[in-house]
């Protein structure tokens, strides 16, 4: 008879002696973007300010005997900046800094854009919150405040591990929020070595 879940064609890899033997345990490992790129939903990232160059920040090279305006078309982006003058009337203000950012995030089809930045957001708010304690705590200003204090991220910190309180900023609630940077490795008592 047929055994059950028995695969009916084998693929050979390699080939062994008789006696010898090989054991293989599985592991399904949650990845991060911050450990390999392969782990990204991100695909690409563009960004952007300034279209027009108003702020001068970038020097547009273009080659001698042609039209630098042709060389260096503005962007989609252009469309909600106000166009310069094409006589070059407008001031330049030495004192201006940009106030519009465009990014073009383009994923690999896992999560939708709007997604991806917002939990971005959402981990550069928690990694300053959790500054900002520590910051507190260190300054003698108290405890940190009642949102980051009341444990924001639950029982796993932001890097999925159980907050310990092995390492991580002070005043978080259990040792969870953002590990205090590292300044060697396990023996020191690092985050590095929670992993």
């Amino acid at each position: 008879g047929k055994q059950e879940g028995r695969c009916e064609r084998v693929q050979i890899i390699t080939r062994r002696n008789h006696p010898t033997d090989a054991s293989s345990i599985p592991l399904t490992l949650q990845g991060k973007a911050l450990e390999h790129a392969k782990w990204s939903p991100v695909s690409a990232v563009g960004f952007e300010y300034d279209p027009y160059n108003k702020l001068r920040h970038t020097d547009l090279w273009f080659e001698v005997g042609t039209n630098p305006v042709d060389e260096w078309r503005p962007t989609q982006n252009a469309k909600y900046e106000r166009e310069p003058a094409k006589d070059g009337s407008d001031r330049f203000d030495f004192n201006a800094r940009p106030t519009r950012f465009y990014f073009d995030v383009e994923t690999v089809g896992q999560l939708k854009p709007e997604d991806i930045v917002t939990k971005g957001i959402d981990a550069l708010i928690l990694n300053l919150a959790s500054v900002q304690a520590g910051l507190n705590e260190i300054s003698g200003n108290g405890p940190a405040t009642a949102g980051a204090q009341g444990g924001m991220m639950g029982e796993d910190d932001f890097y999925g591990r159980n907050g310990d309180g092995g390492g991580s900023v002070p005043g978080m609630n259990g040792g969870g929020g953002v590990p205090a940077p590292a300044t060697g490795g396990a023996a020191d008592g690092g985050w590095q070595d929670d992993w």
